[in-house]
């Protein structure tokens, strides 16, 4: 038995040299009666980075094993130099899933981290990964499911006790449980979520208070950085996103053209009108001055959005970016635009545009609109 031991530890350190000697950092290991490769490795979801750590493929320890991890090594290096990698080959409980094998899912995977991690490959085998996609696993999937404890066994007790800790009829608590309906789903655990999602809805959200035209207007004029002027005024003029400052056709803005492109975002392309049309000379939005980024090129929609809203924040406005976009919004029902074409420039449905903006519209904007449309020419008239 040791002399067989003395073998398989010579046949490893052997086959390890000539893993070295043609640059790859890969190394076979044993443990007990099976074999290993051990090296940097990529992450196993869109949030982790390349790690040192294990990868098991259930080999024995033998001659012939050695010399299948010796091929499976060089392999897997091509894989990781070419950016072709992907754990669902290797891992327990991925390759059940590329092949929709309920049963196998259920008895090999172990805790919640690995039906955390088969969800996101599962979650991902039916959309494209673009920053949208991977934004919204991130904050609303992933960080849902962290509130987990992963080390322990997915069970609906183990949900039922993170959801009952959310604050009833908030959104939270409904986001909570749109995800763990999904992952239970996937799991194979039967519960009913329904009873704990609880009667949130924007229109129960306090109103914003909206800042005004006048109040919008002066502290874009105040503003003393060229750049974050431009962006100030492109939020307030066209409603957008944070991040969308930073997906436009700069070139046509530039030449004057005021009705702008958004080629990527959140929601994808579309075309927007200035409200107000007069703002777009005013501010001089032809002279397209962007802030500066990052020079990594790493530039996600979640950050750029976040490094608008810290800009607000030190040029202490009384007003948030979001708020330029509610501020347009109700600006656009009160110069009579279509609520369905506002809700298309906005980048969402008309429902969340009613939902979210309809009931903000306060006794002022009603007395506008009423006066407005009482001083028509053309309104009609009482009968003799």
């Amino acid at each position: 038995m040791e002399v067989q031991t003395s073998l398989i530890e010579l046949f490893i350190k052997s086959a390890n040299q000539r893993l070295q000697a043609q640059g790859i950092k890969l190394r076979i290991n044993q443990r007990g009666n099976a074999l290993f490769l051990r090296g940097m490795l990529p992450p196993k979801s869109a949030m982790g980075e390349s790690t040192r750590q294990d990868l098991r493929m259930g080999i024995p320890a033998s001659p012939e094993g050695i010399a299948k991890i010796e091929l499976e090594a060089i392999a897997i290096a091509a894989k990781i130099k070419s950016g072709t990698f992907s754990w669902g080959a290797y891992q327990k409980n991925l390759p059940e899933i590329l092949l929709n094998n309920e049963e196998c899912i259920k008895t090999q995977t172990r805790n919640a981290g690995d039906w955390v991690r088969a969800f996101e490959q599962f979650y991902f085998s039916k959309r494209r990964k673009t920053d949208a996609s991977l934004l919204t696993w991130r904050k609303d999937y992933l960080a849902t499911f962290r509130k987990l404890n992963w080390s322990q066994s997915l069970t609906a007790a183990a949900i039922e006790q993170v959801v009952l800790s959310t604050v009833p009829d908030s959104r939270v608590r409904q986001r909570c449980c749109l995800c763990f309906k999904a992952l239970a789903k996937f799991a194979g655990i039967e519960m009913d979520l329904s009873q704990w999602a609880g009667s949130y809805s924007p229109k129960l959200v306090k109103p914003r208070n909206i800042p005004g035209d006048e109040l919008i207007a002066r502290e874009i004029n105040a503003i003393t950085y060229p750049r974050w002027k431009w962006c100030v005024a492109m939020l307030a003029t066209y409603g957008l996103r944070n991040h969308e400052l930073f997906h436009l056709n700069y070139d046509d803005i530039a030449e004057g053209e005021c009705i702008i492109t958004v080629h990527r975002g959140k929601t994808g392309f579309r075309r927007v009108y200035p409200i107000y049309p007069e703002w777009f000379a005013r501010f001089e939005l032809p002279k397209v001055v962007l802030p500066r980024r990052r020079s990594d090129g790493k530039h996600s929609n979640d950050g750029l959005g976040k490094t608008v809203s810290q800009a607000f924040r030190r040029m202490e406005l009384p007003f948030t970016a979001y708020d330029l976009r509610h501020a347009w919004a109700i600006r656009s029902l009160m110069f009579g635009l279509d609520v369905s074409l506002a809700a298309q420039m906005m980048g969402h449905s008309l429902k969340v545009h009613h939902d979210t903006y309809h009931h903000w519209i306060s006794e002022r904007h009603y007395q506008e609109a009423f006066e407005r449309l009482m001083q028509r020419e053309d309104r009609p008239l009482p009968p003799l």
